[in-house]
């Protein structure tokens, strides 16, 4: 039953009651002290009069105390489905999302409320828990790809030493040299690339898989490493 129908039920039953205590005082006062029904001359018309007056006050003074007590009872029974709820808010304010509202009674207003409540704290954990997922993700993208930038960008600051030092005396050799920082320069544009894509979180974006020249990879890691020092003899034997 509902707070609702209770308190109803509650102002009704004790109207009722009032109304029964006020009757039964008046034909009580009504009969002489013999228990019949008798004839009043005035002075005993007067003194019905005020008895019936005194005890339809105190009936009704009753009646109001005992209504104000019990709606107080009903009201403070009433209340602590609310009061689990203000407690329930004030954890989530604490940052404890997995906490969840009591089941109450179904079809009454606050098993209504504690339903929704509940339903809105899944969504808000599931929302958080994307969110912590999608910075994880992004954090490690970003630590990734700091080093994927490292190698690029030590190549091009080792053939451009290179190229100081006098390693290219000969066209094919500088050529080589300015193929090695073009090479290097576009795969730094794809990383960068990847990072502005990323940063749009919302866009979803799936994996191009494609097959791949291991040796190419091989000779170029040869020839960057060679750039960035060249005191060493690099070789590759695949």
């Amino acid at each position: 039953m509902s707070l609702r129908a209770r308190l109803i039920l509650i102002v009704v039953g004790l109207s009722v009651l009032g109304i029964g205590l006020a009757v039964g005082a008046t034909f009580g006062a009504v009969q002489d002290f013999d228990g019949d029904v008798a004839e009043l001359d005035p002075a005993a018309y007067e003194e019905l009069t005020s008895r019936v007056a005194a005890v339809a006050i105190v009936s009704g003074v009753g009646a109001v105390v005992a209504m104000g007590l019990l709606s107080a009872i009903a009201l403070r029974r009433g209340l602590r489905p609310l009061e689990r709820i203000a407690e329930t808010a004030g954890r989530i304010g604490a940052g404890e999302l997995s906490h969840r509202m009591p089941q109450e009674a179904p079809g009454t207003e606050v098993g209504v409320v504690s339903d929704a409540l509940n339903r809105m704290l899944a969504e808000l954990e599931k929302a958080f828990a994307e969110r912590t997922a999608a910075e994880q993700r992004l954090r490690r993208f970003v630590a990734d790809a700091s080093h994927e930038l490292r190698t690029p960008v030590a190549t091009i600051g080792g053939y451009a030493e290179l190229y100081r030092r006098g390693g290219a005396e000969h066209p094919e050799d500088l050529a080589k040299i300015l193929a090695r920082i073009e090479s290097e320069a576009w795969r730094m544009g794809v990383l960068v690339d990847e990072l502005l894509l990323l940063a749009r979180l919302d866009e979803g974006r799936p994996l191009e898989r494609a097959p791949v020249d291991l040796a190419e990879v091989a000779a170029d890691a040869v020839a960057a490493a060679q750039a960035r020092d060249d005191r060493r003899t690099w070789s590759l034997h695949a």
